[in-house]
């Protein structure tokens, strides 16, 4: 497009490149590796995981996403803001989109298990839990969109 801003749109640095990747490798590690340690509740030395069997089920599908993450910001790093990396910027928005959906239409994320000291507030701390979590992935889904779309715009404009 005659008049197209040349300078890129997407922080194409080696500095915020490598950053969204070892982001997106903490943040695959704590999920899968040390869950039982960060996401629990501990009552009289006994802990109790928060992480529900259904989410632990759809953590290869969050891998991939986050995968795909990591090669679109591997790409930026190689080869700066070109439209194949915008694109592959975009498909990774649009999978993480798509994650997101489901993760919203499925179960509940995070749940309390049955512990007698909470009994009395058990339910009411489950609505609680899968209400955040649901915000919190919620959000995500909104970011990811608004970030598909500035991608194609961007993909558009070069």
């Amino acid at each position: 497009i005659a008049g197209a801003s040349q300078t890129p749109h997407v922080d194409v640095s080696r500095r915020g490149s490598t950053g969204r990747i070892v982001l997106c490798a903490l943040v695959a590690l704590v999920l899968n590796v040390f869950a039982d340690k960060v996401f629990v509740v501990a009552v009289d030395n006994v802990t109790y995981p928060l992480l529900t069997e259904w989410f632990r089920a759809q953590l290869p599908l969050v891998n991939a996403v986050l995968g795909v993450a990591v090669v679109s910001d591997a790409l930026y790093l190689w080869h700066g803001e070109t439209r194949a990396t915008l694109a592959a910027d975009a498909l990774h928005g649009l999978a993480g989109l798509v994650c997101m959906l489901m993760l919203l239409r499925g179960d509940a994320l995070l749940a309390l298990p049955a512990i007698e000291v909470f009994a009395g507030i058990h339910g009411p701390l489950n609505e609680f839990l899968a209400s955040l979590a649901e915000l919190f992935v919620g959000f995500l889904a909104l970011v990811l969109a608004v970030k598909t779309v500035r991608r194609l715009i961007r993909v558009a404009q070069i």
